[in-house]
């Protein structure tokens, strides 16, 4: 009875630090994302003191900063107090990077991914696609530095798990109205 008394005190007290956080005008006012609060809803939430592990389950948003993750399960794993690493799981976990202006949204999945805060690193496992427009990356992982705007795919040393890019060409001005768009065949828009 104790130990739920003090898990539920534990929650709530969490849940009081982040609105505050999330509401200071000195987290409002910074740029780095690593420096923001994590924000985390679910369906249920359960926390082990003793092993500094928080388990989030069902319908699971994380958010911090820009970066945005969706799960069906996320782990927090805490080392003193303060937040190591978040591991999620999902049929797919998704993430989403929210775009400055003038740049285009940078998107992607897997079935497992790994998130650093301290480093803003994402790693993306297990059938792992990340796009920005029309761009593709693909591989079996993906590491994603958020703070420097980073993917790298792939592993040097295998040649099993390779990686697939899709680079798609500028958008071309039509010569009858000047206007930006790209030419695109009626077999194109059949599929």
């Amino acid at each position: 009875m104790y130990v739920i008394n003090r898990k539920k005190l534990f929650l709530r007290l969490l849940l009081v630090y982040f609105l505050a956080l999330a509401t200071s005008p000195v987290a409002l006012a910074q740029e780095n994302d690593s420096d923001q609060p994590i924000l985390i809803e679910s369906n249920s939430a359960i926390y082990d003191d003793n092993k500094g592990i928080s388990t989030y389950l069902g319908n699971v948003k994380a958010k911090q900063g820009s970066l945005h993750l969706t799960s069906d399960e996320l782990i927090v794993y805490l080392n003193d107090g303060k937040v190591d690493r978040l591991e999620a799981t999902g049929t797919p976990v998704r993430f989403k990077r929210v775009a400055s202006e003038g740049k285009e949204e940078m998107r992607g999945k897997s079935l497992r991914a790994k998130y650093f805060p301290d480093k803003a690193l994402l790693i993306m496992i297990e059938e792992a696609v990340v796009w920005q427009g029309d761009n593709t990356y693909a591989s079996e992982i993906i590491k994603y530095d958020n703070k420097n705007a980073i993917v790298r795919a792939g592993e040097q040393s295998s040649d099993s798990k390779r990686v697939k890019v899709t680079i798609k060409p500028n958008k071309k001005k039509t010569e009858t109205n000047g206007e930006t768009g790209s030419k695109t065949s009626s077999e194109e828009i059949q599929q």
